[in-house]
């Protein structure tokens, strides 16, 4: 893998996509601890290994992120999506999460629950901020696309699709992020690194970008609860495939 990796880039001025949370530094709720042009600083995390990240003894979602750079510090990163609905998707709209049994010092104590039913509730919504960006600057991505893994027609990555997209693995997610953090110390003017958003079907394109914060414009921001007939169809979609559960609470807004 020394050779010139496959790049998918975004020209400048391209609408993106990303969902986030809008999580505050002080009470009163005046300044923001990041906006959706800022990457997640991915602060306060106990880490096992470069890729295994625990904050208060849960273990921190992100597929290609976090993880720590050679010189042990976790790397920022913002995860984007080509539209709103994926972005949703990534964020939120995930039938599956994994469950890793901890102690009370936050050690493994069973393997992990690696497919459980997920419950959402009207608290995964309300803080829930989607945010329409550009940036001043081409994006260059490092294909990761499933015709670019391991025993595909264009091979290039040494990791094949069930290597890196297997949600139902915890390994799967090291692994992921094991390559990101190859990309990110190996080619210094790749931006991040694109895959198939597997959450969208597996067939819409997903990005990530690593490090510092970029030049770019904020061009609109939502609230989820103010735009429910955008998302309401989907998680429908995945109640009726009986891929997740939704609480009362949440349900009486539909």
């Amino acid at each position: 893998m020394n050779k010139k990796p496959p790049i998918h880039t975004i020209k400048a001025g391209t609408q993106l996509y990303r969902a986030l949370t809008k999580e505050y530094l002080d009470a009163a709720k005046t300044k923001r601890t990041y906006t959706a042009l800022d990457p997640n600083p991915f602060k306060g995390l106990e880490w096992k290994g470069e890729t295994r990240a625990f904050k208060d003894g849960v273990a921190v979602a992100g597929r290609f992120a976090p993880f720590r750079s050679s010189k042990g510090n976790a790397v920022p990163a913002l995860y984007l999506a080509e539209t709103k609905i994926t972005a949703y998707y990534e964020f939120v709209l995930r039938p599956f999460e994994i469950i890793i049994p901890v102690d009370e010092h936050g050690i493994e104590i069973a393997d992990p629950i690696e497919q459980n039913r997920k419950t959402l509730s009207r608290k995964e919504f309300e803080n829930l901020e989607a945010a329409q960006i550009t940036f001043l600057d081409d994006l260059h991505f490092a294909d990761c696309r499933r015709t670019y893994l391991k025993g595909e027609e264009d091979e290039f990555w040494d990791y094949a699709f069930e290597d890196l997209y297997s949600h139902k693995q915890l390994r799967s997610q090291d692994a992921a992020r094991r390559l990101a953090k190859y990309i990110y110390e190996t080619y210094p003017d790749i931006d991040g690194l694109v895959w198939d958003s597997v959450q969208h079907d597996g067939v819409v394109p997903a990005y990530i970008l690593f490090g510092s914060k970029r030049n770019g414009s904020l061009v609109s921001t939502v609230m989820a609860l103010d735009e429910i007939p955008v998302w309401k169809p989907y998680l429908r979609r995945c109640v009726k495939e009986k891929l997740m559960v939704i609480s009362p609470d949440l349900s009486s807004l539909l």
